[in-house]
């Protein structure tokens, strides 16, 4: 991987809310491009939207990754020869100095639809870290992990963790004693440095910039104007829509998620053997079978933390689960009965880590950006009205504070 960054990159944001047509907008920008020594990459969270982008640009012949020897591999094959390349976010994150050169990027534009996941904690006990920490890591000034040279070839059990320190991105969290309690992966800025430009659609930017702060990236706002970029700011109004949407408001379906913490990952945790869950699986059961009486199983739509799914599914609405962090797809556009079973906040590690570096972290922009990314997959995207349930007091009150605040 190439050593340091190129330079300080400015990244495009284009942030506007569903439905307002930001991923036809840069298709437009791609097939209105007139320079042919331009090539893409564009990445996406869905393999039925990579086939939207093949069979919408068809000037620039885009090309997904193949398996053999392994789509890894394959991306790096196809970005050497200089192909315009569509793929997912999940194959993007795999990216490393094993099996790419930085600088063929370097006459690439990157579009990345929707946010990318591009920091994590990563999963490791208390007493490997320790050992690693002792024995194989350095730390340095800037909080860098780096593999001691005298450990290069080290093929033990901590083989993973070695691999991805060498990748770059690797932080130490460290306790206010000093003491490294958690180790970060963050993608490789440099990888986004070596972009000719990039390009990222969202919404609400805010609740999701607290990297691009951390590695001092320059923003710079872009627009969607009857479905073309522009640089001249756009008011979006979603008045209309919102009041499709039907928040319940039901005190005995609601009481399980009046604290503040109810419904969080932490709380999940907590309660995963209590009375709760069953509380929880009547109240979802409650919710389709009476509030949303008639709805059949293709109009429901509901979701929780993958963890805990196998505790609250239940008759009558388990099929209707999809993963909470859905973006980008249609497939579920007929759905008009939705459950958002969680209370979305930053990991507390990872929160702490912005922080202890001056950076502040937007909690409810980023809990509120994650709760209508889910919402608009439902019918809501055909202007149809929708009834949601939303247990969390915290989730439903930020919902509602949107909801009401009138849009210019």
């Amino acid at each position: 991987m190439v050593i340091g960054r190129r330079n300080i990159m400015k990244i495009k944001v284009v942030d506007a809310g569903c439905g307002v047509g930001k991923t036809t907008a840069m298709i437009n920008f791609i097939n209105n491009s007139k320079n042919d020594n331009e090539k893409f990459l564009y990445i996406t969270p869905f393999l039925t939207e990579v086939d939207r982008i093949k069979e919408s640009c068809t000037n620039r012949n885009f090309i997904e990754p193949e398996e053999a020897p392994t789509k890894s591999e394959d991306l790096t094959r196809l970005i050497e020869k200089g192909y315009n390349v569509v793929s997912t976010h999940a194959l993007f994150q795999k990216l490393t100095d094993r099996v790419l050169d930085l600088t063929q990027f370097y006459d690439y534009i990157l579009i990345v639809d929707e946010a990318a996941d591009v920091i994590e904690e990563i999963d490791i006990t208390k007493n490997d870290l320790q050992t690693i920490v002792k024995e194989y890591i350095t730390v340095k000034e800037d909080m860098t992990v780096i593999w001691n040279e005298e450990k290069k070839d080290y093929e033990g059990r901590f083989l993973d963790y070695k691999h991805m320190i060498e990748m770059g991105g690797v932080k130490a969290h460290c306790s206010d004693s000093g003491e490294v309690v958690s180790l970060v992966w963050t993608f490789p800025i440099e990888i986004f440095d070596s972009f000719k430009e990039v390009y990222i659609l969202t919404y609400m930017f805010n609740g999701q910039k607290a990297y691009y702060e951390y590695n001092q990236v320059d923003i710079e706002r872009l627009y969607v104007d009857n479905y073309q970029l522009t640089t001249k700011e756009v008011k979006y109004n979603y008045d209309e829509q919102k009041k499709l949407i039907t928040i319940v408001d039901d005190s005995k379906l609601n009481a399980i998620g009046d604290n503040r913490g109810s419904l969080s990952m932490s709380w999940f945790h907590r309660n995963k053997k209590s009375m709760l869950m069953k509380k929880l699986q009547n109240n979802i059961s409650n919710f389709f079978k009476h509030t949303a009486e008639g709805t059949p199983i293709e109009e429901k739509l509901w979701t929780t933390f993958k963890e805990y799914y196998d505790i609250i599914k239940g008759k009558g609405y388990t099929k209707a689960f999809v993963p909470i962090n859905i973006r980008a797809t249609n497939d579920y556009k007929d759905t008009t009965a939705v459950a958002y079973i969680a209370n979305r906040y930053m990991k507390p590690t990872l929160k702490h880590f912005f922080e202890t570096e001056g950076i502040e972290v937007d909690e409810d922009t980023y809990a509120l950006s994650e709760l209508i990314q889910f919402i608009y997959r439902s019918a809501i995207r055909d202007g149809k009205p929708i009834t949601v349930y939303i247990p969390s007091k915290r989730m439903r009150e930020l919902l509602k504070d949107w909801i009401n605040k009138k849009d210019e």
